[in-house]
C-alpha cells in the first residue's frame, strides 16, 4: 500500500496559512511550525514523524535556516521560492496570488505548480496533490519570477490605483468598474493578442494629449508615459 505522506510547513505566513488550509481542505495529515511560537524541539520532533518538509517562509531565510538545522535535510525538502534555486532543497512554485482570503477546493487544485527541469515531479515532491504541474530550467526561474511579478503585481498596481481614483475623484463605486476588470482578465486569457483597445491602438494622439495633460500631477503619469514608449517599440517591432 502506498504511503500517505505526512506534511511539515515550515512558516506562517500567508503562504504557509493558505497551503495549511490546502492540506486540510484535501485531508492530507500535516504539521505547522512556526519560529515565533514553536520550539526547536518541537521541530525536532514533527521532522521526525513526517516525510516531507515544506519551506514557506522568505527567499532570504531558507538557506540560513537549513544551515542551522542540517538535520532537516534527511527528510524530502521542499522550497516555494519561484526565483531561487538552493542546493540541497527541491522546487515547486505555484503559480497563483494569494489573499488575506482563504480559497476554495477548486481553486487551489486549479493551480498549476512549476517545477525545475531535471528534478522530481510533482507526485513526489507534493504526493496527492491533484494539481498540474510543469517545467522550467533552473536557470529561467529569476527570468519566470519576474515576468509573473510584472503581470500580477504591477497591473494590480495600476488598477489600485484607478479604483482609487475613480472612489476619491470620480465618486464612483467599486461595482462600476467591476465589468471592465472582468473583462479585460477574460479577453487577455481568450485572445491575448488582440485584448490591447483604447487611443494607442487607434492612433488617437488627441486624445493621448489629452490624457497626459490631465494627469500632470497624478503619480502614475510617467507610467502612462512609459507604456506610449512600449507600444511604440512594439509596433516598430511588429512591422519588420
Amino acid at each position: 500500500m502506498k504511503q500517505r505522506p505526512k506534511y511539515l510547513i515550515i512558516g506562517s505566513g500567508l503562504m504557509a496559512t493558505h497551503f495549511g488550509h490546502y492540506l486540510q481542505l484535501l485531508e492530507l495529515s500535516y504539521k505547522q511550525w512556526s519560529r515565533s511560537v514553536d520550539s526547536n524541539e518541537a521541530l525536532i520532533e514533527y521532522s521526525k514523524n513526517c516525510t516531507h518538509i515544506l519551506f514557506l517562509i522568505s527567499d532570504q531565510a531558507i538557506e540560513g535556516f537549513i544551515k542551522n538545522k542540517p538535520f532537516l535535510l534527511k527528510k524530502c525538502c521542499v522550497h516555494f521560492s519561484g526565483a531561487m534555486v538552493i542546493h540541497g532543497l527541491f522546487s515547486t512554485h505555484p503559480l497563483m496570488t494569494f489573499s488575506r482570503s482563504l480559497y476554495d477546493l477548486d481553486t487551489y487544485r486549479s493551480i498549476p505548480f512549476i517545477l525545475e527541469q531535471g528534478g522530481p515531479g510533482l507526485e513526489e515532491l507534493l504526493p496527492d496533490l491533484p494539481n498540474y504541474a510543469y517545467k522550467i530550467p533552473g536557470s529561467a526561474k529569476p527570468l519566470y519570477h519576474a515576468l509573473t511579478a510584472m503581470g500580477n503585481n504591477f497591473s494590480t498596481m495600476l488598477w489600485q490605483h484607478v479604483l482609487h481614483r475613480f472612489h476619491r475623484d470620480l465618486n464612483l463605486p467599486l461595482e462600476a468598474i467591476a465589468p471592465i476588470l472582468k473583462q479585460t482578465a477574460i479577453n487577455l486569457l481568450e485572445q491575448p493578442q488582440n485584448a490591447l483597445s483604447g487611443p494607442l491602438v487607434r492612433g488617437d494622439q488627441n486624445t493621448i494629449k489629452m490624457h497626459l495633460e490631465i494627469l500632470a500631477d497624478d503619480l502614475y503619469k510617467d507610467i502612462y508615459q512609459g507604456f506610449i514608449k512600449v507600444f511604440a517599440k512594439h509596433q516598430q517591432e511588429m512591422s519588420k
